[in-house]
């Protein structure tokens, strides 16, 4: 059977957002990769003053997604 995954876009950021994913290594290790990747701490963008900026709002959106995505997938779903 296929699946659908269905990202939201922007509007439904919150702060804390990646804050608030589910803390396991999981998590932490596509965080990290997110950092690395980024030359920056990713948990640094989802404050309600960095959430301002649309290039906040969108990593924090791709990088929740992308988590999530990896979560469903670590558990067959």
């Amino acid at each position: 059977m296929a699946s659908i995954w269905v990202y939201p876009g922007q509007g439904v950021q919150r702060s804390n957002m990646l804050h608030d994913l589910p803390q396991n290594a999981l998590v932490k290790e596509y965080l990290e990769r997110a950092s690395d990747a980024l030359k920056e701490d990713v948990l640094m963008l989802d404050s309600p003053a960095e959430l301002q900026s649309t290039r906040a709002v969108q990593l924090c959106l791709l990088i929740s997604g992308v988590v999530s995505s990896a979560l469903l997938t670590a558990e067959n779903l």
